[in-house]
């Protein structure tokens, strides 16, 4: 995946903190090593991250020891954690230091900054299927929460079907909104680091100035957010924004309001930006549709086209695929 990137753009900024510290691909690949190099191989990791750089330096860290990693965010409650890590039984858990629990980990065996890799009280004896990567939680709202598992090629596909119609490339600043244990938050930091892009990582929310400020200093090309982001826009006047730096803007998680959508779309073509209307689930690495750019304004509602690879169909409960238009059925992506 993007390890291959940070050997190739080497020179160049991966992360930008809010405070304007940088780190660049080269340095980025130093840090995970310090931490690869003290956790054997193809192990199962329990990740509990933040949107911050020690968590991308850690998840860096994971990929290049061949891990199995399941990331969970900051968030979890002890209660939580302690339940899944007796279901789940990880050799190893990284997580910040004021969050450790003696129920769990055994001893700390590599550090980083506020962020410590502990072995854990389990000695898991499975053995992995060959393909596993990653584990994500899904968001349960058809059913109970449930980790969905993920192999390197499901996620190195999706990272270049969307590389591909977003035209990512390693002139591109992306700032981030999302936690990187959410799907769509992962995908971001996927594909640009894949793409030798930055990732610009605020400590402050949208709803704040100094998110702003750190978008308008650090030169932030795009934004990607779920709904309620592009409402938390809607309210503060975004339109009236100059950001003559930001070019791109993507939107998924569900749907957003037809009227904001609308304003939104306007908004960009009047000011020269691309929008794009997404769609995906977790099971799906997690991208499967987009609407382009230059087509928002006439498809307003719509889901778009599959990604590169991918494909949609509907199929009646009996698993006929229907072919003829104005039919309902269950909508069936392949990829």
């Amino acid at each position: 995946m993007f390890i291959r990137s940070v050997e190739k753009f080497h020179s160049n900024a991966a992360l930008i903190g809010s405070d304007a510290s940088l780190v660049s691909y080269r340095q980025l690949l130093k840090l995970a090593s310090n931490v690869a190099r003290k956790l054997p191989t193809r192990k199962l990791v329990f990740l509990v991250c933040s949107t911050d750089i020690d968590s991308i330096v850690a998840y860096t860290s994971l990929i290049m020891t061949n891990a199995v990693v399941v990331l969970l965010d900051v968030g979890i409650t002890d209660q939580q954690l302690t339940a899944l890590a007796s279901r789940y039984e990880p050799e190893y858990i990284f997580l910040p230091r004021a969050r450790l629990l003696s129920d769990i980990s055994k001893e700390s065996i590599a550090d980083l900054r506020a962020y410590c890799l502990t072995r854990t009280v389990y000695e898991n004896k499975c053995d992995f299927h060959d393909d596993l990567f990653l584990l994500l939680s899904t968001s349960g709202t058809t059913g109970n929460p449930k980790m969905v598992r993920l192999s390197k090629n499901n996620v190195k596909s999706n990272i270049e079907g969307i590389t591909k119609y977003l035209q990512i490339n390693e002139r591109e600043r992306a700032i981030l909104t999302m936690p990187i244990s959410y799907s769509y938050g992962l995908s971001v930091v996927h594909t640009h680091l894949d793409a030798g892009a930055a990732l610009v990582i605020p400590d402050s929310g949208v709803v704040e100035k100094k998110f702003w400020k750190v978008l308008r200093e650090q030169e932030v090309t795009s934004i990607s957010g779920v709904p309620w982001i592009y409402e938390a826009f809607d309210k503060l006047g975004f339109y009236k924004q100059d950001l003559p730096k930001l070019t791109c803007l993507t939107q998924a998680g569900g749907a957003l309001d037809k009227k904001i959508n609308k304003q939104m779309v306007d908004h960009c073509q009047v000011t020269g930006k691309r929008y794009f209307t997404m769609y995906g689930q977790t099971e799906a690495s997690p991208r499967m549709s987009y609407v382009p750019w230059d087509r928002a304004r006439e498809k307003i509602g719509s889901i778009g086209k599959p990604i590169s690879g991918g494909q949609f169909f509907l199929e009646t409960k009996s698993g006929e695929v229907l072919s003829k238009p104005h039919q309902i059925g269950e909508l069936v992506y392949t990829g």
